[in-house]
């Protein structure tokens, strides 16, 4: 059912304007008299992304009718998002919003809570964020009273400017939330410390999203291997971290990890037999010492973005049908380039940039020495070329031996329009389809 925007759901409400509130039209039915709950419910929800209404809102749709109030405090999604700025510019103001969204937890009665998403923006106090420790209390307050009682399932937590304390010391997320057992999804976006939790307690979740946290140390980790037995989708995106990640999982799929602007993180394994698709996205400090490996041979999606890592431990990726490789080899990085090529040669989409190729100074003579079969499974291959020959003439090597070559997508400068004629000449040998692109 496609959203209504806010303007017109009111309408549909049938809101009349007054000091006493909203005033239900009788004479005309509103279109969501008709409509089964859980659709209302749908409507009333966030996306969790974009809110469609907020806790004001939300307020004036149960003042419509009794069945409109049992609507709001049935919905099993509840989001405390999406105000604007002038209602959140003071501590006063915030106040009011959060004795608010306090009466209408408390309104709730037992009515089934499964989704609880909530999102805090600090305001200014001169230049500095100002995340008051009352609003902080009652914030944690909350996701603490909705996982006690109603067991919610999913909860996302969003502060925006971190929870920097007076000392600007970064505190510590409350562990108990990892101890949940009705959670099966957590997603946080917050700047705190995370340590790890018990290992007596085992956890129910299934996917793990943590973005700008810092996690102090490697037991977190160790309790993600060890107790997190049905996790599915892990992902570490601007985080912060110890020297070492590893994780060893026999229920994880999906595994995505950034490395956040400065880290300190140089040693990144992760394994996991049903592992389906891993992106990595890590540039770090060339002078470094620094390891990679992955055991995953079910592996079928593979993303690698950042520096390239000499002789990284890839494992045996037989399974392995995409990749993307978007890294910055040194201009002597060749053979480990070619090693990774060697270790995808199963793969059968493959988007590669120019970057990785103008290492090599090959031409066709020399890309005719490799091993022939280093290409033969690719179907799909796209390249983006910056106008290096060492890219055009691996492009060309593809298109005229890849045997089983069915599309090639060629993205290249507006200037470099020679780029197509030269590839072109290629396509009379080929029977793949042949695709060209410009970058905006």
């Amino acid at each position: 059912m496609r959203m209504e925007p806010k303007s017109k759901l009111v309408a549909t409400a049938s809101f009349g304007e007054g000091r006493g509130g909203c005033i239900v039209n009788e004479s005309k039915k509103d279109r969501l008299s008709n409509l089964p709950d859980e659709i209302v419910h749908h409507i009333l929800s966030s996306s969790l992304k974009t809110p469609i209404l907020d806790i004001e809102d939300l307020t004036m749709f149960s003042c419509v009718s009794k069945r409109c109030r049992q609507l709001v405090l049935s919905n099993p999604t509840l989001c405390f998002d999406g105000f604007q700025r002038t209602r959140i510019s003071t501590c006063s103001k915030r106040s009011k919003l959060m004795n608010s969204f306090d009466r209408l937890l408390a309104c709730r009665g037992d009515c089934k809570l499964q989704v609880f998403d909530v999102s805090w923006n600090s305001h200014y106090s001169w230049t500095t964020p100002c995340f008051c420790e009352d609003n902080k209390f009652r914030v944690f307050t909350w996701i603490y009273n909705v996982l006690v009682r109603y067991k919610v399932e999913t909860l996302h937590v969003f502060i925006e400017h971190g929870l920097l304390d007076d000392d600007h010391i970064l505190p510590a997320f409350p562990s108990y939330i990892f101890h949940c057992d009705s959670l099966r999804s957590l997603k946080v976006d917050v700047n705190c410390m995370i340590q790890a939790p018990s290992f007596a307690f085992s956890s129910n979740l299934r996917s793990l999203v943590l973005t700008s946290v810092t996690i102090v140390d490697e037991e977190f980790f160790k309790w993600i291997s060890c107790c997190c037995k049905f996790i599915e989708d892990l992902c570490l995106d601007s985080v912060y971290g110890p020297n070492n990640v590893t994780i060893e999982s026999s229920s994880l799929e999906l595994f995505h990890f950034k490395c956040a602007a400065n880290g300190r993180i140089c040693h990144l394994h992760i394994s996991g037999e049903k592992l389906k698709e891993i992106a990595v996205d890590w540039s770090f400090n060339p002078y470094r010492k620094i390891s990679f490996g992955i055991l995953a041979p079910n592996l079928k999606r593979y993303r690698w973005t950042g520096n390239l890592i000499n002789h990284p431990n890839l494992g045996n990726l037989v399974s392995l049908e995409e990749a993307e490789i978007r890294l910055k080899p040194k201009l002597d990085g060749w053979d480990n380039v070619l090693e990774i090529l060697c270790r995808l040669r199963g793969v059968k989409v493959f988007l590669l940039t120019e970057e990785v190729t103008k290492t090599s100074g090959f031409n066709m003579r020399h890309w005719k020495l490799q091993d022939p079969a280093l290409f033969n499974q690719l179907k799909e291959f796209t390249i983006e070329l910056w106008g290096e020959p060492n890219g055009i003439e691996l492009a060309r090597y593809i298109l005229e031996h890849a045997q089983n070559l069915e599309k090639m997508v060629i993205v290249h400068l507006p200037q470099h329009s020679h780029v197509k004629r030269e590839l072109s000449k290629s396509k009379t040998i080929s029977n793949a389809k042949l695709f060209f692109s410009t970058y905006t």
